[in-house]
């Protein structure tokens, strides 16, 4: 959120190029420090155009209340709030309790307080955070941007979000009939090549990494190593998991999940699969590729190292 691109990367909408089924204009433009593509079938130009105006100035305003780099910020607010209960945007306490919960069922994994700082509600539905600590809404508030843009689009018979390479919301099919389907990037490798592809009907996806990220910054190129710590240690993860992929029906489900796969690992996930069976997840390894059994006929792998 006005920042550079942080440790989420590695979707690539059909290794590259377009989804399956898509032809004509994307809409664009740029926002929480990547950029947003829209993508709206059976409607008309017009009308397109229209909703991709609401989109850019919805996400504005999203970002101007979950930045922790706006000092106005309800981020911001509750840092600077000395550990008192404060009132927020709705839609801010809506990222807040996802991010709540979602620390809870990870056991720690997926964290939004830096350090050990702790988020909590009232009766009233005020929210605090203890003094001192920081808060960033990073890594999940994309996901949360990118559903309500794709809900924007309910006119339309098809719809497609994504917000740099990381998150995707979909609903409905392209005006041909098919599905949208959504090219993983090969962990190590450009952006061209991809381990696999997954069909997203509706939902979302998410693929967190340690990808080697690129921005455009003018007319150069930025490049930068991006790497998720395990926020109970601050240190590297201690598992082998380069990439994880997460399909749930919330974008803020899937970019938590996807975060707290690169610190759990396989069995880790597993686990939290077990008791929340809602989502699914395709990681990759130094060895293997592995996924959830749901989606059978839904990833289709590129390598023979795959495994369910």
């Amino acid at each position: 959120m006005s920042q550079p691109p942080g440790p989420k990367g590695g979707v690539e909408l059909g290794g590259g190029q377009e989804p399956a089924g898509l032809v004509g204009q994307w809409a664009e433009f740029e926002a929480m420090g990547t950029v947003v593509r829209l993508r709206a079938d059976g409607i008309d130009p017009a009308q397109a155009a229209r909703l991709a105006r609401q989109a850019e100035r919805l996400t504005a305003e999203l970002e101007a209340l979950l930045s922790r780099f706006n000092p106005g910020s309800d981020v911001s607010r509750l840092q600077d709030a000395g550990g008192q209960f404060i009132r927020v945007d709705s839609r801010t306490a809506e990222v807040l309790e996802a991010s709540v919960r979602w620390r809870e069922v990870t056991g720690k994994a997926f964290d939004v307080c830096l350090g050990s700082g702790e988020l909590s509600s009232d009766a009233s539905g005020r929210w605090r955070l203890t003094q001192g600590a920081k808060l960033d809404l990073g890594g999940i508030a994309k996901g949360y941007v990118a559903d309500l843009l794709r809900d924007l689009y309910t006119c339309a018979a098809g719809a497609l979000v994504v917000m740099g390479g990381s998150s995707i919301s979909a609903a409905g099919r392209p005006s041909d009939g098919t599905v949208w389907r959504i090219g993983l990037r090969a962990p190590g490798h450009g952006p061209d090549q991809t381990f696999g592809t997954v069909e997203l009907a509706s939902g979302a996806l998410s693929t967190s990494g340690d990808y080697v990220r690129q921005a455009e910054e003018g007319r150069g190129m930025r490049h930068r190593r991006a790497m998720i710590l395990d926020p109970r240690t601050r240190g590297a993860p201690a598992t082998e998991v380069l990439s994880a992929t997460v399909l749930a029906d919330q974008g803020m489900a899937a970019e938590a999940l996807s975060t707290a796969a690169i610190v759990l690992g396989w069995s880790g996930l597993a686990r939290i699969h077990a008791a929340h069976p809602e989502f699914e997840a395709v990681l990759v390894t130094e060895t293997a590729v592995l996924a959830t059994p749901q989606l059978a006929g839904v990833f289709q792998p590129r390598t023979k190292q795959f495994a369910s």
